[in-house]
């Protein structure tokens, strides 16, 4: 292949403060077996911690593959990555968050090949494992698969009820779509830290999405140090406020075209029983601002049932 031919995929790699998973990151993408050209673009948002200097150590050994992109003040995880987006020039774009990583070198290749035969398919992706810092596997995300499925549109996708991470999924390049462009970075400024929610809705607009029952990467799960990820520095009510203003805030954007009633009804019911469970009763407060109101009576009828089935789910089975 000539030095000169664009990348059939581009790689992203985000981070901030993660130089100490940030070299597992990088080589499980070098790792990868394929048979077509690829770039590997790093982008840190200005850490202080030698993430940075990890990467351009990289670069210097695969200036063929790696481009650092350096960051003068800290950007927010959204603009980020929309910039390190720009920089990308593949066919198809996967992004990986610095403190996760691959577990299989035929990843990529088995992703492209998918989509170069099936032009009807906007991305594919896969299950991931959730591993603590021992490495022990603490659950799969979606939960484990009998069989490889599809997503048809966000109605399948909300009836499905399988998200899928955004350091999973590959997916065609659409930055050469302004309208596009400006959907998703209306969607992420919903929340400056969360973004797979609005991706998950964002990507079933586009097209089919094929979800593979192999787990193919590890998602680092609360690792307690308050510097990994979203998780390891916010509790569970935090998380859940966010992603339940995020869903409310989805409903409005598309003119309450999609129904998200199942997806604010667990953030909902999640939050406020574990500020119950905490005698945080100030916060529920904030729970029912955000809450459509059109919901909140349906949520309310069924809530201790609810409440225990999720609280089972998350914290006694294992």
């Amino acid at each position: 292949m000539k030095k000169n031919d664009k990348p059939l995929v581009s790689v992203i790699i985000i981070s901030y403060k993660q130089a100490k998973y940030i070299r597992e990151a990088i080589d499980s993408v070098l790792m990868q077996k394929v048979y077509f050209k690829y770039e590997l673009i790093l982008a840190d948002d200005c850490s202080k911690d030698g993430t940075f200097e990890i990467m351009k150590e990289y670069e210097k050994k695969h200036s063929d593959v790696i481009k650092v992109l350096k960051r003068e003040k800290n950007l927010g995880a959204h603009l980020n990555c929309s910039d390190a987006y720009s920089h990308a020039g593949g066919k198809y774009l996967t992004v990986l968050e610095g403190d996760d990583y691959w577990i299989d070198d035929n990843k990529l290749q088995m992703q492209v090949d998918f989509l170069e035969k099936n032009n009807d398919f906007f991305a594919i992706t896969h299950i991931q494992e959730g591993r603590n810092l021992n490495n022990e596997i603490k659950g799969y995300f979606p939960k484990p698969l009998k069989e490889d499925i599809i997503i048809c549109g966000v109605e399948d996708f909300i009836k499905n009820g399988k998200d899928f991470s955004c350091s999973a999924i590959l997916y065609r390049n659409f930055y050469n779509d302004a309208l596009k462009v400006k959907e998703i970075s209306d969607l992420k400024k919903f929340d400056s830290l969360v973004g797979d929610a609005q991706s998950n809705i964002f990507f079933a607009r586009q097209g089919k999405i094929y979800i593979s029952k192999k787990p193919m990467m590890v998602y680092r799960m609360r690792n307690n140090d308050g510097e990994s990820n979203f998780n390891s520095s916010h509790k569970v009510n935090e998380i859940e406020y966010r992603y339940l203003n995020i869903y409310a805030k989805i409903e409005e954007y598309y003119d309450n075209q999609y129904c998200l009633f199942k997806m604010i009804k667990k953030c909902y019911t999640l939050g406020v029983a574990y500020n119950i469970c905490t005698f945080n009763f100030k916060d529920i407060k904030n729970f029912n601002k955000i809450c459509p109101k059109k919901y909140k009576f349906r949520i309310w009828i069924s809530f201790p049932l609810t409440c225990i089935s999720i609280l089972y789910r998350r914290f006694i089975i294992k």
